[in-house]
Parts: structure tokens; sequence; C-alpha cells
């Protein structure tokens, strides 16, 4: 057998591997998303959120939860020349609603051959109750609806895809029974968020996304050192999705971090050529959003950002200041307390972090415990840079809502994996955990998570 046959054999094993791997993933977000149709219908305590969740019942023991900004994303996608109207509320994430409509639309006219049956079949169930436009309007607002859940899909897979790529560029190949990684895969889906947004055209998927999607872009510069135009082309990347959803802005300053790291560790840092790399950088980056700006001003349109005028993020310190200083100071605590107020969806991810720490001061293999760990690894300075970006981030934002502070849970079960991935650990103790986790999971399931508020639990 010829050397080119084996490597074509090892390659096709490797892909094999990956792909077996791939679908595992798509299999536990389908059992997980699943398992929240079950849920039953949201709590009646929260009737005062400034969006509450409505309720589709599917049989006896199944229901959906719509959350009323679906109708917005639905409508929009649907009629995307919503974009270009005056001080419409999504003008700012512009390429998520465009998804929507090219993908929707392309489910929509690859059905067509059976929108008769489908027609027949909503006629027999609702006995004639719509006319036939609004039953035409429905299979298209369907397809819509079908588009906004692959979305969804798609962004849950993409996040355990670099969870687990991040995990081994900081720790090496996953050390212990694969059934635990899979078990940290669910934890990192199974929270309030995916439970409340899953089942909707929401964006709120991107919360799990993008803590993750920062730690894996720290990692990647500190492991493959780009130079300054690779690091130009690539900012590029989370400038488009800044037009998805405004988290994607926390990636620019992991970039910056990151590479600052490597100019420092490589003793190349200067500081007048790396402040203009880094202008050079955010100019790239925020190349998308002004151009979209540009484009709206050339239609004679003001762009409207509808998290800054209606709930006034981050400017409500300019607000405030303006009254005075006083005034500034008391709603600066005020928020703060709110902010911890959200912290409770984080408990769960907390406890685990904790005993993963406690594996490295309990001998299960009754060896000498390792003293180099996360803090002292090259994980380290991603890992606490991103979890204090995202906090302040979410501290100063004033809007607050356990489900914006539960994006700190994927960046705490980051940190528990690597502490669980520095060695094997005692095989009982894995069963345990894994047992834990799927415990925490069905509580998710029946329960809400745990919060200290319930007016911010149902923001």
């Amino acid at each position: 057998m010829s050397l080119g046959s084996i490597y074509s054999d090892q390659l096709k094993l490797v892909k094999n591997r990956r792909m077996k791997k791939r679908s595992i993933f798509l299999l536990l977000i389908f059992f997980v998303a699943f398992s929240f149709l079950f849920s039953g219908p949201p709590d009646s305590k929260g009737p005062n959120s400034y969006c509450p969740h409505q309720y589709i019942r599917l049989n006896a023991f199944m229901g959906v939860p719509v959350n009323c900004d679906e109708f917005v994303f639905m409508g929009a996608a649907a009629h995307p020349g919503y974009l270009i109207q005056k001080d419409f509320q999504r003008q700012n994430r512009p390429l998520y609603v465009i998804f929507g409509t090219f993908t929707g639309y392309a489910i929509y006219y690859l059905t067509s051959p059976i929108h008769k049956q489908i027609q027949s079949l909503i006629e027999q169930k609702f006995s004639g109750q719509f006319a036939p436009q609004e039953i035409q309007k429905s299979i298209l607002y369907g397809a819509i609806y079908i588009a906004f859940i692959i979305l969804n899909t798609i962004i849950l897979f993409f996040s355990i895809v670099l969870f687990e790529k991040s995990i081994y560029m900081a720790s090496g190949a996953w050390k212990n029974k694969q059934w635990l990684l899979y078990a940290f895969i669910i934890m990192l889906i199974s929270n309030q968020i995916t439970k409340s947004f899953f089942w909707t055209a929401h964006q709120q998927m991107f919360t799990i996304f993008t803590p993750i999607a920062c730690i894996y872009t720290g990692l990647f510069i500190q492991k493959s050192k780009p130079g300054i135009r690779y690091l130009l082309f690539f900012s590029l990347i989370p400038g488009l999705l800044l037009l998805v959803y405004g988290n994607f802005l926390l990636i620019l300053p992991v970039m910056l971090y990151s590479y600052f790291l490597n100019l420092k560790k490589e003793n190349r840092l200067s500081l007048i050529p790396f402040i203009i790399n880094a202008a050079s950088i955010t100019i790239v980056f925020s190349l998308p959003t002004f151009l979209w700006i540009i484009t709206l001003k050339l239609i004679g349109l003001s762009y409207y950002n509808h998290e800054v005028s209606a709930f006034r993020h981050f400017v409500w310190m300019i607000d405030d200041l303006k009254i005075s200083t006083a005034y500034f100071l008391n709603a600066f605590y005020e928020h703060t307390i709110d902010f911890l107020k959200t912290s409770g969806s984080l408990l769960f991810y907390v406890l685990l972090l904790l005993v993963a720490v406690s594996t490295r001061l309990i001998n299960f293999e009754k060896t000498s415990i390792k003293r180099k760990g996360l803090f002292e690894s090259k994980a380290a300075a991603v890992t606490i840079f991103s979890f204090l970006l995202f906090s302040i981030f979410l501290w100063l934002i004033g809007s607050y809502a356990d489900r914006l502070t539960c994006s700190l849970g994927p960046i705490l079960l980051f940190a528990a994996a690597l502490f669980i991935n520095e060695r094997k650990i005692n095989p009982e103790f894995q069963y345990a955990l894994i047992a834990a986790i799927l415990l925490v999971h069905t509580y998710t399931v029946f329960f809400n998570a745990p919060h200290f508020s319930e007016t911010l639990f149902f923001q």
C-alpha cells in the first residue's frame, strides 16, 4: 500500500470522525430544544414585561413560547423594505432580517409544489375561517419562521463547535470521557435563553454565541500570531456581524487585546505603531456599519438605533450627567443593584466552576497535583479579559435582564471545562458530573432558572 493511499485513508477517517461528532452536536441541539417544548406556558408572574411571551399549544403536553419581537422580525423578513423606513426599530440589525428574507423565501418557493396540499389542510382544519390570500400569507410566514429556527440551530451549532475548538486550543485534546464533554455542551445550550427563544424568531441565541466567539478569537490570535494584514481582513467578519447583533462589538477589544499580548510577548511592542494598527483594525471593523449608515443617508434617512433611542443603552450616563453629578451617581447605584439582581441565572455555572476548581485540590488519581492551571495558562488572559469585558458591558448598558447577564455563563462554563480538562479525573466523579448536568437540564425544562427579581427576570 502506497503512502498516498495510507494518507488518503487516514484523511477519510478523520473526516468521518468529524462528521460523526458534528452529527452528535446536532442531536444534542435537537434533544435540548425538543425537551423545552414540554416546559409549559411562560410563568404568569411576568405579565408586565416589556415584551411578554405568548404561548401556542401544540398538544396537551407541548407548546411553543412566542415573543412579541417575533412578529417584528418575521414581518420585516417578509417585507425587507421596512429596513429603509424611518425609525424602524430593527434598522440597526439589517443582516439578521435579510437572512430571514433570503432563506424564508427560498423555503417558500422550494415548497411551492405542495402549497395546494398545505392550503387544503389549513382549510380543512379551520373550516373556511380564512380567505385564500390569508392562507397563502400564512404559508409564507411559516417558511420565514422555519428560516429563523434554522438560524437558531446554526447559531447553537457554531457555539458548540467554537466551544470545543477553544477547549482544544487552550488545554489540548479532551482527556476524560467524551460523554462528559457532551454534558458540558448540553449545559452550554440548555438555559433560560434557549428555553424561551429557540422556538421563536429572535436574536437571543447570540447571547450564547458571542462570548464563545470572543474566547475563540482571542485564543486563535494568540496561537496563530497573525500579521496586521490578516487581522485587518479578519476584522471584517465581526464588523459584518455587528449588523446582525450588537454584542459582536465586544470581539473588537478582544482582538486588539490579544494582538497586544502577542506583540508584548515577542518583544515587538512599540506604542505608536500599535496605536496606528489598532486604529486601522477598528476602522475596518466599523466599515460595514459605516457603509450601512451612508446608504441610509443617500436615500434620505437617518440611521436609527432602537436600543439607544428607546432604552438609552450606555448614553444614559451622558443623559444623567447633564442633569447633575448626584443624579448620575444615584442612577449608577440603582443600575448596579439591578445588574447584580440579574445574576441568578449564573448560579449553576458558578457551582460547576467551583466543583471543577475542587478537582485541582483533591487528588482523585493519588498522584501529585499539578500547580500549573487555568490562571497560569495561555487561556488565562483571554478568559479573564472576556469575563471582565462582558461584565462591564452588561453593567453599564443601562437596561437589565437575566437573559442578558446569562451571557456570562458560557465564559464560566469554559473556565470550568479547562479545569476539568487539566488531566484525567476519577471515572465515578465524571459520571456524577454528567448526572448533575442532566439534572440541571431537567430542572431548567420544568422550572424557571434561579433569579433574584421577578421583574428583571421577565424583561
